[in-house]
């Protein structure tokens, strides 16, 4: 069963961001309302325990990265943005369900760099944090699969070396 949860009322109903009656395409003001309602969240997370405001957690849905640069905001996603105002030193964006968990080694890049972003610790960061993210979810031994980058994970350097290089050592 669920607590007690928070709802702000940004009455959107009387227009509030110039989004009046909605819109499903892209647009400057969606891209600020997200921003605000995203940053809203990061600062009420970030209140002392004794605040009533304060929050336990955030849930998030995909946001419209186009609609965030129409509105002049250069963050790729809200992964970074919840790293950078919450000033950690480690983070992944992570996944939890019944039956897998997940972390993924890269966020919001093409697929085209990711070959030249990968490194050791790029990869095995991940992989700690997933561990860490599985014990806190009470799983005393996790099990980690590490996927490769390549088809076949490179079959031992055939299609690729980063799975010999990167994604082994890490």
């Amino acid at each position: 069963a669920l607590g007690d949860f928070t709802v702000i009322d940004y009455a959107l109903h009387q227009g509030a961001f110039g989004i009046f009656g909605g819109t499903r395409e892209p647009s400057k003001p969606g891209g600020a309302a997200s921003k605000t309602f995203v940053e809203d969240a990061i600062q009420d997370a970030l209140r002392p325990h004794s605040d009533p405001r304060r929050l336990d957690a955030i849930v998030t849905a995909p946001i419209s990265k186009e609609s965030w640069t129409l509105a002049g905001f250069r963050w790729p996603g809200h992964t970074e943005l919840f790293a950078a105002r919450t000033k950690a030193k480690r983070q992944a964006m992570g996944f939890v369900s019944p039956r897998l968990n997940g972390v993924l080694a890269t966020t919001h890049v093409p697929l085209m760099e990711i070959r030249n972003l990968l490194t050791i610790g790029r990869v095995h960061e991940p992989i700690a944090l997933g561990h860490e993210l599985c014990l806190s979810l009470g799983i005393a031994k996790p099990r980690i699969a590490v996927c490769g980058l390549n088809p076949h994970a490179g079959e031992n350097g055939l299609f690729g070396d980063e799975e010999i290089r990167i994604i082994k050592p890490a």
